[in-house]
This record gives structure tokens, C-alpha cells and sequence, in this order.
């Protein structure tokens, strides 16, 4: 029968085909993205607590864990970005600071050496870091005599125990690209990632506390080479030094909240800015000179956040710093150039994220492309689906009228009629579908909300132009069967059963 019907079997067969291949294709993306759990034992039993300040500061742990009396043992570990130094080679890497009973929870075992343990997690221990499995390929090939040789964590020497096992990603995510290159223990952040002010942020309870108000710390060139037009007043210049009065330049947002129908020049304001880790970046009087153009921060969604610029110089400390150049030639003929002179500089200090501004947007986009990328992908194999489904319905009933369409044709009716009547009866079904399909979008849409960008759930461009395109779809495929409907000849089509 599948050979007599091959144009069937190739409708069913790639019907079934697409079908399947769109299966797969979904279950594997949210099976990584959804439900795939941490590599380690009894991973369904792990819960990560979550809190309305989005992170716990050390000492609330402390407490947590201290009273617990439901769950099991707490663990706790903090993701920052560490400078890690082997021999002559320095890199930035992900770096994870645990408790001490971060293996035992687990119930993760090092492939060599040792896990880090309760005891070096106490303040008079030595520093010691657990390497991940990457990491020992990547900077010692994998030798065993990597267990007691020492490197450096933003120039703190600590000395390697052990090394990960091949696939653990860590307690944070299942993603690869996530996984810590280094873990050490909590009790030896303040060592490898200090508040420059001596404070000890890891027994501060504010210091996992976020911001609202965006601050960036910047150079006096900022302004001229990214770009951002001063709309009012000055940009920073020579004359703001360290010793100089503070000065500030907002953005048009925070000068149209905090300073509606009034000039924000000269305007003197007080801040107290609060960095990762407890430190305090600024705070006194502080004269805003200019204002500039808005411009967004952070991510590219919504609208740009109010912000107030400080020349970094004015600042109490400087934790870090990202260069940003113009440059007429091709960005990447002159990053030896700035290897060098960074490393002459600081043999020890690596150059990291070097990259263009449209590499940047590029990354901060990559997950909002791959999702277009995915339900573009699924809208085309839908419409493919969609189209087959509506030639298969039209030949099917074309076939079961051929003798009501030879009996027409006998008395009189001329292919043109025969084919303007499949097309009606298309074109009407079809617009009773999308009928229905639009007014379930209406419904189904705002639970995308989130996912849209630059368009409202129930665009009217968007709806009737879906349906519009659909329209034709559905014309196009039913043109074979009508065609095939007009040219019946009465008598064969009288003679079938």
C-alpha cells in the first residue's frame, strides 16, 4: 500500500519525521536547562534556600545552621572571579568559596587528593584549593605530582590538595561553563578576595546587600570615548583629582527623578555607595557638574536605570578596573600590544574579557538569540506541519468528491468553478482555525511575557500578519488538490466505486 501511495508515504513519513526531530530537540534543551541535577549523589534532596535580598550573609548562615533542626547539614559557598597564578601564567578564573562541610553535604570525593575538610576551614589553618578536573588538564596535564605544589589566588599563595572529579560543575549549576576552577574555604576568602579597607566582609551581615541605584566609577576620558553625549554642564576633566572637590555627572533619568523642572548643576547631594564585600567606595558631599544621555546598564531590557558617574580617582579604593579603548585599527591586531604592557606592568596580573563593545552585546544576547533561534525553528517546523496537515485534509476530501466533482463537471460546471469551489472551502476552514488559534494566543500570550522584548503579547502587526501568512500557506498547499479536483474528467470519475 506505501508503495502504491508514495506521495502519502512521503507526507507521513516526513510528517513523522519532523515530529520526532522537534521532540528530541526540546526534551534535550529543558532537560539541561530544566531538570537536570547536580552531579552528585542523592542530588533530588538537595533544596538551595533562597532569601528576599537574593543572597544570606555569612553570619545568617551561621545562625541557620546553628538552629536547624529539619533539614540536613547546610553547607554554604560564595562564586566570585579570582586572579590564579601558575608559575609565569596568570589567568581569571571562577572560584568558589565553601564551609568546610561543602564535600561532606555533597557527598563528592576528590578523583586525587583530598577534599577540603571542617579543619581548614577555621582561621588558623593553611590555605589549601581544590582544582577542578579542567583546570588540572589546562595548566599541569594532568600530572599526579600536581597535590602540594603551591599557586597563587590573587597573590595569596595557596597549595593544591586536590583535584575534582571529571563532570562535577560545582554547587551552583549543571552548566559546564559554570563550573569553579578553584574552590577554597570560606574561612580564607578575607585572604583571597579582601576588602581593601581591612574591613572583614564575611562576618559583615550587610555585605551580600544589592544596590538600586546604578554607580560606576570611571576615568575622565569615559564620556568622549564611548561615546555618551553631555546634554548639560561638563564631563570630568584634568582638574578632578584625588584632592580636588567630589564631583558627579548623572544621567538624563536620575536628574528627571530626583530633580524635576530644576537644574541639577551645581546641585550638591550626599552618598553613601556600598561595594561588594562590605567596602565603602564613597561617601561626603558631592557636586553634580554634568548630565549626560541615558544609556543601559547591566542588561539590555527595559529602560536605562538612573546613574550617577564619580571619577574613579575620587574614590576611597578601587577594587577593580575594566579599560575600555577606541581604537581606528582592528581591535584584535592590538591585544599583544596590551598583553605586554600590562604584563610588564604586573607579571602577575591578567588581561581578561578582552573583547569589542559588539562582542559584549553579543554575549549579554546569547540566551535571548538561542531562544529566538529555538521557537523560530519550532514556528517554521510548525507552519511545515501545519501545511502538510491542510494538503493532506484537501487531497483526502478532493479524492472522496471525485465522482460528485465528475457529475458537476457533467452538467455543465468548467474547471475554473471546480477550482475556485476547492479554494473557497480552503480558505473558509482555514480562517475558521486561525479564528480559533488567535483567540487562544490572546489567552496563552502573557505567559511569554517575559520572554518578549521591544513588543507587546498581542501585537496587532504581529497577530495579523501571523495570520495573514498563514492565509497563504494554507492557499498554497490546497492549490495541488484543486488543481487536481479541476482537471477530473466526468467519465473516469463516473466510473469509480
Amino acid at each position: 500500500m506505501l508503495r502504491k501511495s508514495r506521495g502519502f508515504t512521503l507526507v507521513a513519513a516526513t510528517s513523522l519525521a519532523l515530529a520526532i526531530g522537534a521532540n528530541t530537540t526540546i526534551f534535550s534543551v529543558a532537560k539541561q536547562l530544566l531538570f537536570e541535577r547536580l552531579d552528585v549523589p542523592n542530588a533530588a534532596n538537595l533544596r538551595l534556600l533562597a532569601s528576599a535580598d537574593a543572597n544570606f550573609s555569612f553570619p545568617m548562615y551561621e545562625q541557620l545552621r546553628a538552629q536547624n533542626q529539619v533539614l540536613g547539614d547546610l553547607l554554604a559557598f560564595h562564586a566570585t572571579a579570582v586572579n590564579a597564578t601558575v608559575g609565569e601564567n596568570a589567568e581569571r578564573v571562577l572560584a568558589h568559596e565553601v564551609s568546610g562541610n561543602y564535600y561532606a553535604v555533597l557527598g563528592v570525593q576528590p578523583q586525587l587528593g583530598r577534599a577540603i575538610r571542617p579543619v581548614d576551614d577555621t582561621a588558623g589553618s593553611e590555605p589549601v584549593v581544590v582544582i577542578s578536573d579542567e583546570f588540572w588538564e589546562r595548566e599541569f596535564t594532568r600530572s599526579p605530582t600536581v597535590l602540594g605544589q603551591s599557586i597563587k589566588l590573587n597573590d595569596v599563595q595557596v597549595t593544591i590538595v586536590g583535584v575534582n572529579p571529571t563532570g562535577f560543575t560545582g554547587a551552583a549549576s549543571t552548566l559546564p561553563s559554570q563550573t569553579p576552577a578553584v574552590i577554597v574555604a570560606l574561612a580564607k576568602a578575607t585572604l583571597v578576595t579582601p576588602s581593601s579597607n581591612g574591613r572583614n566582609w564575611l562576618a559583615d551581615p550587610t555585605s551580600q546587600s544589592v544596590n538600586i541605584l546604578a554607580r560606576n566609577a570611571v576615568g575622565i576620558h569615559f564620556f568622549d570615548t564611548l561615546g555618551i553625549p553631555i546634554v548639560a554642564g561638563r564631563a570630568f576633566g584634568v582638574d578632578d583629582t584625588v584632592t580636588s572637590p567630589k564631583v558627579a555627572v548623572i544621567n538624563q533619568r536620575l536628574a528627571a527623578a530626583r530633580f524635576p523642572n530644576q537644574n541639577p548643576i551645581g546641585k550638591r547631594v550626599s552618598v553613601g555607595v556600598y561595594a561588594g564585600y562590605g567596602a565603602v567606595l564613597t561617601a561626603g558631599p558631592i557636586e553634580i557638574v554634568g548630565v549626560c544621555g541615558d544609556t543601559l546598564y547591566g542588561d539590555l531590557h527595559g529602560a536605562p536605570p538612573p546613574q550617577l558617574f564619580i571619577p574613579y580617582v575620587q574614590q576611597t579604593q578601587v577594587r577593580r578596573l575594566t579599560y575600555q579603548i577606541r581604537t581606528l585599527t582592528k581591535p584584535e591586531t592590538i591585544v599583544p600590544a596590551l598583553r605586554r604592557v600590562v604584563h610588564a606592568a604586573d607579571p602577575a596580573l591578567p588581561l581578561v574579557n578582552v573583547r569589542t563593545q559588539q562582542d559584549q552585546i553579543d554575549s549579554d544576547l546569547a540566551d535571548e538569540r538561542l531562544l529566538v533561534s529555538l521557537t523560530s525553528a519550532f514556528g517554521l517546523l510548525a507552519l511545515v506541519l501545519a501545511s502538510v496537515g491542510i494538503y493532506g485534509v484537501m487531497a483526502y476530501s478532493v479524492a472522496q468528491r471525485t465522482k460528485e466533482i465528475g457529475i458537476r463537471m457533467a452538467l455543465g460546471a468548467i474547471p475554473r468553478q471546480i477550482l475556485t469551489m476547492v479554494l473557497r472551502e480552503a480558505s473558509s476552514l482555514s480562517a475558521a482555525a486561525i479564528a480559533l488559534g488567535m483567540g487562544a494566543s490572546f489567552l496563552v500570550t502573557r505567559f511569554v511575557k517575559s520572554m518578549l522584548f521591544g513588543i507587546a503579547p498581542s501585537d496587532p502587526a504581529t497577530l495579523w500578519g501571523a495570520a495573514v501568512l498563514l492565509m497563504i500557506v494554507a492557499l498554497g498547499t490546497s492549490w495541488i488538490p484543486a488543481r487536481r479536483a479541476a482537471s477530473v474528467q466526468p467519465m473516469e470519475a463516473l466510473r469509480r466505486d
